[in-house]
């Protein structure tokens, strides 16, 4: 029990890092003449929703 919750869980991170890492760039590319403040902000959002998407 202790290893498939080990292995889930670290497969969340990965999974998690790889939507943060496409979603980053993706905003990059369409926010690149916006202000940094509010691309940070569409990040924290994004990353809360794939966070929530995750865990379910």
């Amino acid at each position: 029990m202790t290893i498939s919750f080990i292995r889930s869980s670290f497969y969340v991170s990965v999974k998690r890092a790889f939507y943060f890492s496409i979603v980053h760039q993706y905003l990059e590319y369409l926010f690149i003449d916006k202000s940094y403040h509010y691309q940070a902000t569409l990040l924290l959002l994004f990353n809360k929703l794939i966070v929530q998407k995750a865990e379910k």
